[in-house]
């Protein structure tokens, strides 16, 4: 899915400090699973919580800045909102 929208395959920015993509996957899984920086941060590939935190804030920065990057956000929203619900 973030994959999709990013425009190319996760082991290319997975590890790129700064990258929107990584930044809307760790969003989009906060959002859709209520997880901890932690928990986010090990579902990322090993990042640590103080960095998923700095991360989201910068994508929520970066989001209200650039119009192509809210549009992502969005349509990340309707992907998410087209699953069946997380089970807790």
């Amino acid at each position: 899915m973030i994959e999709a929208l990013r425009g190319a395959p996760w082991v290319d920015f997975a590890g790129r400090h700064g990258d929107w993509g990584r930044a809307l996957f760790l969003w989009g899984a906060r959002r859709r699973c209520g997880l901890t920086l932690r928990e986010l941060g090990q579902e990322a590939g090993g990042m640590s919580p103080a960095v998923v935190g700095v991360a989201l804030k910068r994508f929520a920065s970066l989001a209200k800045e650039l119009p192509e990057l809210e549009t992502k956000q969005q349509e990340l929203i309707e992907l998410l909102d087209g699953m069946l619900p997380v089970e807790h």
